[in-house]
């Protein structure tokens, strides 16, 4: 997959947000290629015409974007405690009759977003693991004959 087809895929994904633009989106998977890199142990770079070099697989891609996403969830996190996080409310809560408005506060968005990206964090980890262990490949000869005996014991030889 490319990068500029990732970055559309993802600015969909997040409801293509208004302050969220193609080339915003391009340039980060550009420029983190090395995040990649270190959760799945590749060696992917970038080539004279800033795509994925080699190409990214589909795995690769949806860890990419699990990347791509705790990193705008924290970033809308760090918005909302920007230096009017702080205001004095003057008011939470309205009620009149039967209708109630709340008013929620910046810091309580902040706390949310915050949420997301934790959550969203402990995910990217078990993908990266789980695509590790796949990919994983026996690196000592007694490892293989484990797998040769493995297979001969599951296919019933």
């Amino acid at each position: 997959m490319t990068l500029a087809n990732l970055a559309i895929q993802i600015r969909t994904d997040l409801g293509t947000p208004v302050d969220l633009t193609l080339d915003y989106v391009q340039g980060w998977l550009e420029n983190n290629l090395g995040t990649l890199n270190t959760l799945l142990d590749l060696t992917i770079g970038l080539d004279d015409g800033s795509e994925a070099d080699p190409e990214l697989l589909d795995w690769q891609a949806a860890v990419y974007t699990q990347a791509f996403i705790c990193f705008y969830y924290s970033k809308l996190s760090r918005s909302f405690l920007g230096t009017n996080a702080y205001d004095a409310l003057d008011w939470t809560e309205v009620k009149e009759g039967d209708t109630v408005i709340k008013r929620r506060s910046k810091i309580d968005s902040a706390k949310a977003y915050r949420e997301l990206e934790k959550d969203c964090r402990e995910n990217l980890k078990e993908l990266a693991d789980l695509a590790n262990m796949n990919n994983a490949v026996p690196r000592s000869l007694g490892s293989f004959h484990c797998l040769e005996r493995y297979e001969r014991i599951r296919l019933g030889v």
